[in-house]
């Protein structure tokens, strides 16, 4: 075969490659403050599966005090919380974990945390967000993925360019973002990127669905009671 028509073969696959990759992205549902609904993670995890959701968001938060990663958005902190420990030993699960105070744990505790994502990871498929750069850099391992909460502080392009640059340069694949800051930054990345929260409209997910315009939307509408036409 010709040098020339080889290229051109090779050039044919990689954008029909590309254009199915794109075709075949499909919106999932994951449930919203996952913890939310019971103290007990069995009891959530039999919750996603029974309501079909194809994942959970947890809020984790670091207690110094305790010397835990607690299953919780906020205080108050007590024993009777799960924490990322009773996670260890999930299988086949779709796990969001929102590190609500990243910015505040030390990075002698960070080693800790990145060890129990590192094993968690492993059985799991699993996303940790944040919007401390250096500190999710620090955590970033083959085992899990880096998704960075965008902060709409401008709304100028140089800081949007900026931004997006820095998640280029810092390798983390996926960005949260708010259902109403969602249109200020949607050209910016692409459909498979976005990690979107929270959208409890059941016409708005039925069109960022048809749309395949984000690759996970959190909500707390059962997928079940979904009706999209």
């Amino acid at each position: 075969m010709k040098t020339p028509n080889l290229i051109i073969l090779i050039l044919i696959f990689f954008f029909s490659s590309k254009v199915f990759s794109e075709q075949i992205l499909n919106t999932e549902l994951w449930l919203h403050r996952g913890q939310s609904y019971s103290k007990n993670l069995e009891e959530i995890f039999f919750k996603i599966n029974k309501d079909r959701w194809k994942g959970v968001e947890l809020d984790v938060y670091f207690s110094e005090n305790y010397r835990q990663f607690f299953i919780t958005h906020n205080h108050p902190l007590t024993n009777d919380l799960p924490t990322l420990d009773d996670i260890l030993y999930a299988k086949n699960k779709k796990l969001w974990l929102d590190l609500k105070n990243l910015s505040d744990i030390k990075f002698s505790d960070l080693k800790v945390l990145k060890e129990k994502l590192k094993y968690i990871g492993i059985k799991n498929q699993v996303f940790i967000e944040s919007q401390n750069l250096l500190k999710l850099k620090f955590l970033q391992d083959k085992n899990f993925n880096i998704i960075f909460n965008f902060p709409i502080i401008f709304e100028n392009k140089i800081y949007l360019f900026l931004i997006k640059y820095l998640t280029n340069i810092f390798g983390f694949e996926y960005i949260s973002i708010s259902i109403n800051s969602f249109l200020k930054i949607k050209s910016y990345f692409k459909p498979h990127q976005f990690f979107l929260f929270t959208v409890n409209s059941n016409k708005k997910i039925c069109e960022l669905i048809s749309k395949k315009t984000v690759n996970v939307i959190l909500t707390s509408i059962n997928p079940k009671e979904l009706k999209c036409k």
